[in-house]
């Protein structure tokens, strides 16, 4: 009996500008989740007549949702950055530009869009069939716990474009070097608070895009309008020893804190670093004690200091700036 490969391969076929992406992405989870919300007629239940302007028939155009969880980590390098991540980042309402080099190397910052023109084409392959999504749109959700791979889930919506029966061969691509949150020695940390390094437990950080679609695409010109996003961010901290107290009172007391977290490959080098200057608390601390070694977790709001940096993702190279 032969083993029957399951499971999907997704990648971006354009990310808005044309540009193939280098290829499919890795999944932390071998199956995506795709929805289609639309596959038969509907009505409004209390409407007198059937022909009303509410009735939606569906279609190759209907809407549709898929979501997949993915590994942050090292992207494809030549004398730029590319790749399915790099575009998936930029489907979901990032602009991506060249920051500040270090260390002679090209950083990337990618920043969220204020014009909300984050909008691409993905391919999904599952054995027997395949889909094409075009004008999607996604959220996106990093989580991390201490010393564990750092995650990122994209939540996708978009308009089913292609809709056919083939015969696919899979193949799961090559896992990239991943980061992980830096455990921390005193020296050496994944996250600072106000400038201070903290004993992190975990980090997750979410941005969900507030997207206007209407349930079927009736014109090829018709727009998904992206309106904002709510960008959140949970953080929990131990006060392992007096090194870390600064940054934990920084947590308890601070209603507003700067949080920099670096997430680091095996040889402790920062690939990737999640910026919020201004990190506003938005709910009850949950405070533990675990066997002796205090622990706090809080949620924020993350807010402007100016115009669009509400964080910023910066991946750092190893391209010669």
């Amino acid at each position: 009996m032969a083993l029957v490969l399951t499971g999907a391969t997704i990648e971006v076929t354009n990310d808005g500008s044309g540009v193939v992406s280098a290829g499919p992405i890795y999944k932390k989870e071998r199956d995506v989740n795709l929805n289609f919300e639309l596959d038969s007629v509907e009505s409004n239940p209390i409407s007198n007549t059937f022909a009303q302007d509410d009735i939606y028939f569906a279609t190759t155009s209907r809407k549709a949702t898929c979501s997949f969880t993915s590994v942050l980590g090292k992207v494809t390098e030549s004398t730029d950055i590319d790749g399915a991540l790099v575009d998936f980042l930029k489907i979901s309402n990032l602009s991506v530009a060249e920051g500040t080099a270090v260390g002679g190397k090209k950083v990337y910052d990618f920043t969220p869009n204020s014009t909300g023109e984050g909008k691409g084409e993905i391919t999904i392959k599952n054995t027997d069939r395949t889909v094409v999504l075009e004008k999607c749109a996604s959220s996106i959700a990093i989580e991390v716990q201490r010393g564990g791979e750092v995650e990122i889930t994209f939540n996708i919506s978009g308009y089913v474009k292609t809709d056919t029966a083939a015969t696919n061969t899979l193949a799961d691509p090559v896992k990239p070097v991943t980061a992980v949150l830096t455990t921390t020695d005193g020296t050496n940390t994944g996250i600072t608070v106000d400038g201070s390094i903290i004993d992190p437990q975990s980090l997750s950080f979410s941005m969900n895009l507030d997207i206007t679609m209407p349930p079927v695409m009736v014109s090829a010109n018709q727009l998904v309008v992206i309106n904002g996003a709510k960008h959140t961010l949970s953080v929990s901290a131990y006060l392992s020893s007096s090194v870390f107290e600064e940054g934990y009172s920084s947590i308890v007391a601070g209603d507003t804190i700067a949080i920099d977290a670096n997430f680091e490959d095996t040889s402790d080098t920062v690939i990737w670093e999640l910026a919020v200057p201004v990190a506003k608390v938005s709910g009850t601390p949950n405070r533990n004690d675990n066997s002796g070694a205090y622990s706090i977790t809080k949620e924020y709001l993350c807010r402007p200091t100016s115009g669009n940096d509400n964080f910023t993702l910066k991946y750092y190279s190893n391209i010669t700036a």
